[in-house]
């Protein structure tokens, strides 16, 4: 999970690409042209996903808190 803040938007949260907080649909509105590009491993797409929403505000955000995603596969 990533919690982040956009400059008039607010605070929002992003888990498993799922979008909370006051502005989401607009957030969200950015999320299929950011899927059809990224090309990184899966565990950071929420980062790199909070990254790209804060690029496309012109830098008017930051990133509060990341929690690392559980790796993907059997338990043991």
């Amino acid at each position: 999970m990533v919690k982040f803040t956009i400059l008039h938007l607010g605070k929002h949260s992003v888990e498993n690409m799922v979008v909370t907080g006051p502005c989401k649909e607009i957030i969200l509105t950015m999320a299929d042209l950011f899927l059809a590009t990224y090309t990184g491993v899966p565990q950071e797409r929420d980062y790199h996903f909070a990254l790209y929403v804060i690029e496309m505000s012109q830098g008017n955000g930051e990133i509060h808190q990341q929690t690392k995603a559980p790796l993907e596969g059997p338990v043991q």
